[in-house]
């Protein structure tokens, strides 16, 4: 997902409390490049490993 165009920041984060997870926010140029990251395969694939949810995916 580093290697899309339009990536401005990804900063890691560290969940409140007891810390253990860390939350991934990547900053993209604009919606276009947002939706251009998250509509190739290998942001499927990524995806594919977690439950289903509201996601950006629904314009590809």
């Amino acid at each position: 997902m580093r290697s899309q165009p339009g990536l401005l920041n990804a900063p890691l984060h560290r969940t409140p409390g007891d810390g253990t997870m860390l939350i991934d926010l990547a900053d993209r140029q604009s919606p276009a490049a947002l939706r251009e990251a998250v509509c190739t395969p290998e942001f499927a694939a990524i995806a594919a490993d977690y439950a289903p949810g509201p996601s950006a995916r629904g314009s590809c």
